[in-house]
C-alpha cells in the first residue's frame, strides 16, 4: 500500500475516539431520557421534524425571494443580519409551550 507509516502512539488517540464518543452520546441520551420521566414531560418526535423541516423551508424562500428583490438594497437597510439577530431574540413556539 502506498500510505504514510505512522507509530501507534501517534494513531492511538484516533483510534480510541469513536468508542469514547459513542460512551459519551449513550449516557447523554440516558441523562436527557431520566431528565424527561422527572419532568413528565413527552416530546413529539414527529412534529419537531415537522417544524424543523417546515422552518428550513420557509427560510430558504425568504431568502430566494431576498435575492430576487435586490441583493443590495437589502445589505444597505440592515438586512439580513438585523432579520437573523431579531429571530435569534424571539421565543419559537416549542420554548414558549405550556407543558400538557
Amino acid at each position: 500500500m502506498g500510505g504514510k507509516r505512522l507509530n501507534l502512539k501517534d494513531v492511538e488517540p484516533q483510534i480510541k475516539e469513536p468508542p469514547v464518543q459513542e460512551k459519551q452520546r449513550e449516557l447523554y441520551l440516558g441523562y436527557i431520557k431520566g431528565l424527561r420521566e422527572k419532568a413528565k414531560v413527552s416530546v413529539d418526535e414527529k412534529a419537531v421534524e415537522t417544524l424543523a423541516s417546515s422552518l428550513s423551508v420557509t427560510a430558504t424562500l425568504q431568502m430566494q425571494q431576498r435575492a430576487r428583490a435586490g441583493g443590495e438594497e437589502g445589505r444597505e437597510k440592515g438586512g439580513r443580519h438585523e432579520e437573523i439577530m431579531a429571530m435569534r431574540r424571539s421565543p419559537c413556539d416549542l420554548c414558549t409551550a405550556q407543558p400538557r
